[in-house]
């Protein structure tokens, strides 16, 4: 259990995106660990939820913090106290997954996505998510001035300044 909590507060605190890749059942344990990412693309034919309590066990592998974050309190009980397991489009409507894509197409489609991601602006997206993290736990005038701080830092960087050339001269920038 330490490795797999380890695992998960790792893969939550790191400051670059990182995204699950679901190709089968994500369940209890694997859930939370696709839900410690910041992208979950699941083919149509994955199967998300929770069995813990269909054998008296508790989602503790991070579930309990993770389950309701992602799709809200009530749904993350009764999927947990019922023992749910979801298809892919209904994991997708109840918030467990970003995206769902054919199986046959599911490894490109992530790799896609994950080269993008590696296009934008590396600083930006680095501190992006360090943001949106952090202000799940503040207040509005705390992440306001968590933003205010690192606006100082992002908008003097050579990334900010490829950004706007870029724009200007109407074309893709490269970070």
């Amino acid at each position: 259990r330490d490795g797999m909590h380890r695992v998960i507060q790792f893969l939550h605190r790191l400051d670059k995106p990182v995204i699950a890749m679901i190709n089968g059942p994500a369940v209890a344990g694997g859930l939370a660990l696709a839900l410690s990412c910041d992208f979950r693309i699941a083919a149509d034919t994955a199967r998300l939820g929770d069995t813990s309590g269909k054998f008296g066990l508790l989602p503790d592998e991070g579930g309990a913090w993770l389950f309701p974050r992602a799709m809200g309190l009530d749904r993350a009980l009764k999927m947990t106290m019922l023992a749910e397991v979801y298809d892919a489009r209904t994991a997708l409507e109840s918030g467990l997954v970003t995206e769902v894509v054919p199986a046959a197409e599911l490894e490109a489609h992530t790799m896609a996505f994950a080269r993008k991601l590696a296009s934008r602006a590396p600083l930006a997206v680095r501190l992006a998510k360090a943001m949106m993290v952090r202000g799940l736990s503040l207040t509005l005038d705390q992440s306001l001035g968590e933003a205010a701080l690192s606006v100082m830092v992002s908008n003097p960087s050579q990334d900010a300044r490829e950004g706007v050339k870029a724009f200007f001269e109407k074309r893709e920038a490269k970070f």
